[in-house]
């Protein structure tokens, strides 16, 4: 959900690399080492994006470079948010947020509420991941925002959105929400995720049909851009739908597929769950 974030946050980064030619050698190769590691991180290559990110970090810190370390923390921040390493990404995102009390760093204030936010949902923090929300958060006006969202309040509506699936409270009401904002944004890799929050209630609402057109879309567009996670994610949401509502041995086939990429990520929590579902456990 976050991989475009990170490459909002160093496109400074990118074309600073390609413009500054008299930049000093070390600040040369810390922005080099970053731009190959957001490749690294947006193709889910955790090991040599952590590598990268960590060796950017050590020279911009060598060059007192307070906003590339500011920006390395938060990237190590997504990558181990992206890898469930919560313990670890919340040390990183307190580390930023002592950088980020330079008064010349205040506007990355709202990019690590949002961080704080997120490292409260997956630690099931529910109750502290809505306040951090909410104050991300404009109102809202027959569920239209009352001001066009950031990006970062984009990713918080997003997530806002799960939370509602989590605590199974309003649901509907906030999918509308996100859905009229991104009538505006145009954000693609949340409009897939947006069709896999809809499938979900499609299902609920009997709509077994729409929900695999849902799906089948937000797939067809993660596997357009190589987003491996998103793919991963979508092929086992297939087998769940054709496991419990379809065709049954269909549903073998799109949970094994998710399987090999989940285990091609790394991501042994998410192996386990589809082997017990699988029976090989």
């Amino acid at each position: 959900m976050t991989r475009l974030l990170t490459i909002l946050l160093l496109l400074g980064l990118s074309s600073c690399t390609n413009s500054h030619r008299s930049d000093p050698p070390l600040l040369t190769q810390a922005n080099n080492d970053t731009v190959d590691a957001i490749q690294a991180f947006n193709h889910a290559n955790w090991e040599r994006a952590q590598r990268l990110f960590k060796q950017a970090l050590r020279q911009y810190q060598s060059i007192d470079d307070l906003s590339g370390i500011l920006q390395s923390y938060i990237n190590l921040v997504e990558l181990n948010l992206s890898q469930q390493h919560d313990v670890q990404a919340l040390d990183y995102l307190n580390k930023a947020r002592m950088i980020a009390d330079d008064p010349t760093l205040f506007h990355y204030r709202s990019r690590l509420t949002y961080l704080y936010a997120r490292c409260a949902l997956q630690q099931k923090q529910l109750a502290k991941a809505r306040i951090l929300l909410q104050g991300l958060l404009p109102d809202f006006k027959q569920n239209v925002a009352s001001s066009k969202l950031t990006y970062i309040q984009l990713s918080a509506l997003v997530s806002r959105v799960k939370l509602a699936f989590i605590l199974n409270q309003d649901r509907v009401i906030w999918v509308g929400r996100l859905n009229n904002a991104l009538q505006k944004a145009e954000n693609m890799p949340y409009l897939a995720r947006l069709l896999r929050f809809q499938a979900i209630l499609q299902v609920e609402q009997h709509q077994v049909n729409q929900a695999e057109q849902s799906l089948q879309q937000a797939l067809k567009w993660y596997k357009q851009n190589l987003h491996r996670f998103g793919m991963a994610m979508t092929l086992y949401e297939l087998g769940q739908l054709y496991l419990n509502h379809l065709d049954k041995p269909k549903a073998k086939s799109y949970l094994v597929r998710s399987l090999n990429i989940f285990h091609a990520l790394g991501d042994k929590p998410r192996q386990q769950q589809v082997k017990k579902i699988l029976g090989y456990q």
